[in-house]
């Protein structure tokens, strides 16, 4: 649940993923799917210094040639379900 919530805000809330990119690591997240979102939002972040959409994180994993098509379906759907709940505290 909270790895969801801790994805879902790297992609739409900015000021959340600049203050927490620096100290997430891979290993966080126990779900292999998740693992994989993370690292390619990661990547995404290093590479244009800005948070990737749904779409362009799709199209990140699209391009992978390591994955299954159960894992490919199962990552996919999830990128698909990330909604934002922005009453997420910030302040901690």
């Amino acid at each position: 649940m909270i790895e969801n919530t801790i994805l879902s805000s790297l992609i739409h809330n900015e000021e959340y993923a600049r203050k927490v990119v620096p100290f997430l690591k891979e290993e966080y997240f126990t779900d292999n799917d998740q693992k994989i979102i993370f690292t390619e939002i990661r990547k995404y972040i290093d590479d244009y210094n800005g948070l990737p959409t749904k779409e362009a994180l799709q199209i990140s994993i699209d391009e992978r040639e390591d994955l299954n098509e159960e894992r490919y379906k199962n990552i996919s759907s999830e990128i698909g379900g990330m909604g934002y709940d922005d009453s997420t505290e910030l302040d901690w």
